[in-house]
């Protein structure tokens, strides 16, 4: 009456107590006993096509695993075939040591997989989860019934390349973390290094690599059996096979990856329109708001990060079209800011773009996954407003000393009243 998991049936027999030329052969069939073999030796019947099994003096072990079998009476027949003298069998006595069980994963799902437990449209039954295979790449690894199958496996050495790109390739956010701070934008580069924390996942022992298999949980599973609680980076523990290593949950660090991504690109938009402070952080920390809420109804989502990004755009223009107006020149003003850091900066992030949407692949996703970090970075670093011109760098504090004169720092160009 089991609903789920897999009937596992085992055979042994005794070679000396098998005659010479002589095969015991066996059906394992539901809704019907198998009652005699013909030729075939097929194990069909009229309501089932069952699963053969043979002993001998050759093979005396014989194995047999039925994934998911149907609610129903099912039936063990066996029987002694003797090809060369039909009338040896009718003599013939083999003893056959039988085992039968119904377990929920075959061996626990291995060292490459976890047991778990799956409701599904009101169904509960049981099955391997491929921890090896990667949540983003589940093509690659161990796969199978009882991740067994290592046709797709990636060697160790695959498995330590694909963390280290991407890993490493979430320092490119030191470049626009140091600029931010080089230029008082101390919010965004909390964001930025919020964004390269939760994306990044690299730690190393001085004994070699703390390895362990991860334990990514689909969403709606519970599992059979309790696991400590661990910590991780997301891409630490994105990635498949040994070279893992987690802090927390993965569901939690691809939903803080994945809102520090979209943050980020909304606080450097933000901070390129170059709005008034209060305006800026109230946009700020509204666009923060929304990003989690629509993060919560679909992780990947693509207008969930395209939506609120494409209305900073129309902010930012609007105001870089409102000061071109008021001015009567183009904004920015530069062409070496043109030149040399808005249109680098806008290809990087349109390739960026292109890459994530278009071109990565279950086959690339290291490399494309990899590339996507640096030219995020690179383009963030190349769009952040330069320093004003009045302020000396890393000088943050140097507003708070301004009382009855004029703060050159501050761009809306207030008087200080003491």
């Amino acid at each position: 009456m089991d609903s789920g998991g897999s009937l596992a049936v085992a055979l042994w027999a005794n070679e000396s107590v098998i005659p010479n030329n002589t095969w015991l052969k066996v059906c394992v069939n539901a809704a019907s006993p198998f009652l005699s073999f013909n030729a075939a030796l097929n194990c069909t019947t009229a309501f089932f096509q069952g699963y053969p099994l043979s002993l001998s003096t050759v093979s005396r072990e014989a194995h047999l695993i039925i994934p998911y079998p149907e609610t129903d009476s099912w039936y063990l027949s066996l029987q002694l075939v003797c090809p060369q003298s039909p009338e040896g069998c009718e003599a013939a006595s083999v003893p056959v040591e039988t085992t039968l069980s119904l377990v929920p994963c075959l061996n626990d799902c291995g060292p490459y997989g976890q047991c778990l437990l799956l409701r599904r449209h009101g169904y509960l039954y049981a099955g391997c989860s491929c921890t090896a295979a990667g949540p983003q790449v589940p093509t690659l690894g161990w796969r199978g019934w009882s991740c067994t199958d290592n046709s797709t496996a990636q060697t160790v050495a695959q498995q330590r390349a694909a963390a280290l790109l991407l890993t490493l390739s979430n320092l490119g956010f030191l470049a626009p973390i140091g600029l931010s701070v080089r230029r008082c934008l101390l919010v965004e580069a909390s964001v930025y290094a919020y964004t390269m924390f939760f994306s990044t996942v690299c730690w190393l022992r001085p004994g070699g690599w703390e390895v362990r298999v991860s334990t990514h949980c689909p969403p709606h599973t519970h599992t059979l059996r309790s696991l400590p609680p661990t910590l991780q980076f997301y891409h630490a523990c994105d990635q498949p096979g040994e070279a893992v290593l987690c802090i927390l949950s993965y569901d939690t660090l691809q939903y803080c990856d994945f809102l520090g991504s979209g943050v980020a690109i909304w606080a450097t938009i933000l901070c390129m329109a170059r709005l008034k402070a209060a305006l800026k952080y109230v946009l700020l920390l509204l666009g923060t708001l929304v990003f989690a809420m629509t993060l919560q109804l679909d992780h990947r989502g693509a207008w969930n990060v395209m939506g609120p990004c494409l209305f900073a755009l129309v902010v930012m223009v609007t105001m870089w079209g409102h000061r071109c107006g008021h001015r009567r020149r183009c904004y920015p003003p530069s062409w070496q800011r043109w030149a040399f850091y808005l249109l680098p900066g806008i290809s990087m992030a349109a390739v960026a773009i292109a890459i994530y949407t278009s071109m990565m692949t279950s086959d690339n996703y290291y490399y494309t996954h990899s590339l996507w970090h640096l030219l995020l970075a690179g383009a963030t670093a190349f769009l952040l407003p330069p320093r004003d011109k009045h302020a000396e760098p890393w000088a943050c504090s140097q507003g708070l000393a301004c009382r009855s004169q004029l703060c050159a720092g501050r761009r809306e160009e207030l008087y200080a009243v003491t």
